[in-house]
């Protein structure tokens, strides 16, 4: 789904269910308070005998899809009764399902401009400029329906979420220290109190945070991964392993058993602390299941390789290589990480082990025939080409290379 139908499927929900809803990825949502016009009483919406009408001919032509004539009878439902936000607040949905952004602004800034105190109407007003790239504007409209509605969560999750993306951290930190004033029981003010902490490297005040995030909700994997970043910042030195680390993986995978990154990072957590016999099983264990569960080695790849993790991705893939010998895409991985640390005999060795109906098998060639001629071995990369290109005597790329 693309992000601007994505935002356009949110706020309609929002406006046909009258509140403001946020997602969250994690496995346990916040608690929201109840609609915010508790606050300040919206006036009582009074329909009248024609404008239900045409309110009812609006729906019926709306469910044959007969948009156009739709959109007139509701005009006509908010023509015969301009005092009712329920018909307005639909107008404005129905604007935006026809993607028509300015009439849907345009009705929403008069009805706000009806009802400025009306915190629930200033929240569909800054959603609509927050969508149109008026993130000042919404900013202050948020703010202004904060101060209206203390208790609505969701503006304060809204309203931090603009002021991470847009690195205004001093002002976020302020709002989520509100919020977990407000909301004792908030996970996500305290999660983010712990991130601003680190961008201002107040890791003993982080670590409080995140300490916090996770008694408030136990399922939650990123507060672990946080603390786990904290700790082996601390623990550099230090040859023996911290059993405040190893606890979290163990947490984590037991939140979430097929995590490959605590999976492995685990694994390098041993590895480097002096356990390479337990980092060993664990990764050939990982690589068995590479066949079975397509895509671990791609992500990998992505964390480890992508990241320029060079030591670390070398010592993962031939780790789970020896789980799977066979295995071509991950003899592949492990070559380009031996390639990159220069160790070019073993980057040869895990090249030569792809078999000719990988996808990679053509890329293996050239690597191996490249660095070949690295290592001085010329008459060997021509050797080995002119072995390939009569294997495959019509592969243009082979012959063209050799």
């Amino acid at each position: 789904m693309k992000k601007s139908t994505c935002h356009l499927s949110i706020l309609l929900l929002f406006l046909l269910l009258a509140g403001c809803g946020l997602s969250s990825s994690s496995r346990q949502t916040e608690k929201t308070t109840p609609s915010s016009t508790t606050a300040v009483a919206a006036p009582q919406d009074t329909v009248s005998e024609s404008s239900y009408y045409h309110f009812s001919k609006y729906e019926l032509q709306k469910e044959r899809g007969e948009l156009d004539g739709a959109l007139k009878e509701l005009i006509t439902a908010v023509k015969t009764d301009p005092s009712s936000i329920f018909l307005k607040k639909e107008l404005i949905a129905l604007y935006l399902y026809l993607k028509d952004a300015v009439n849907a602004m345009d009705t929403a800034q008069a009805l706000v401009d009806e009802h400025p105190e009306n915190p629930e109407l200033l929240i569909i007003l800054a959603k609509l400029k927050q969508m149109n790239k008026q993130d000042i504007e919404a900013r202050e409209i948020y703010q202004k329906a904060l101060q209206l509605a203390p208790d609505n969560k969701n503006v304060y999750l809204i309203l931090g979420r603009m002021y991470m993306e847009n690195r205004n951290t001093e002002e976020a930190f302020r709002l989520y220290s509100k919020m977990a004033d407000h909301f004792p029981d908030s996970y996500t003010a305290h999660f983010f109190l712990g991130k601003i902490h680190l961008e201002k490297q107040n890791p003993e005040y982080a670590e409080k945070e995140f300490l916090k995030t996770i008694e408030l909700n136990q399922e939650l994997i990123e507060p672990r991964f946080q603390l786990i970043g904290i700790y082996q910042s601390l623990d550099q030195e230090s040859e023996e392993p911290d059993p405040r680390i190893i606890s979290l993986y163990k947490e984590i995978l037991a939140i979430e058993k097929q995590n490959l990154k605590a999976n492995l990072e685990l694994s390098l957590y041993y590895h480097h602390h002096g356990n390479r016999e337990l980092a060993a099983r664990r990764l050939a264990e990982t690589g068995k299941r590479n066949a079975a569960m397509m895509g671990i080695s791609m992500m990998a790849a992505k964390e480890f390789i992508g990241s320029k993790r060079y030591k670390d991705a070398a010592i993962i893939f031939s780790g789970m290589a020896r789980g799977a010998p066979d295995d071509s895409t991950l003899n592949y991985f492990a070559g380009v990480s031996f390639d990159a640390l220069k160790q070019y005999n073993k980057a040869i060795r895990y090249f030569l082990k792809i078999k000719n109906d990988s996808e990679y098998y053509k890329k293996a060639i050239v690597h191996v025939a490249f660095l070949y001629n690295e290592n001085e071995q010329l008459d060997k990369a021509i050797e080995f080409l002119e072995q390939k290109h009569g294997e495959m005597p019509e592969d243009i790329d082979i012959m063209l290379y050799l």
